[in-house]
């Protein structure tokens, strides 16, 4: 039934969909890293949400390029 529904909505309506997903998996991520991680403030969450999903050297990549800019 879901598929059906999928097929009969627009290219927008789609995407709407998808973009709204998405939105809401990177916030459950991001509230996972808070929960096992409660003392990070909100940039070493993101540099880990970097780390888990991007890898170790991306995040020390920015890791760096913050602390320069700071």
């Amino acid at each position: 039934m879901q598929i059906e529904l999928l097929r009969c909505m627009g290219p927008e309506r789609r995407l709407a969909l998808a973009l709204s997903l998405s939105r809401q998996a990177r916030a459950m991520a991001f509230d996972a890293i808070r929960r096992q991680w409660p003392r990070f403030d909100e940039q070493e969450v993101r540099l880990k949400f970097i780390e888990v999903h991007y890898g170790a050297d991306l995040a020390a990549k920015v890791r760096d390029y913050v602390a320069c800019r700071a």
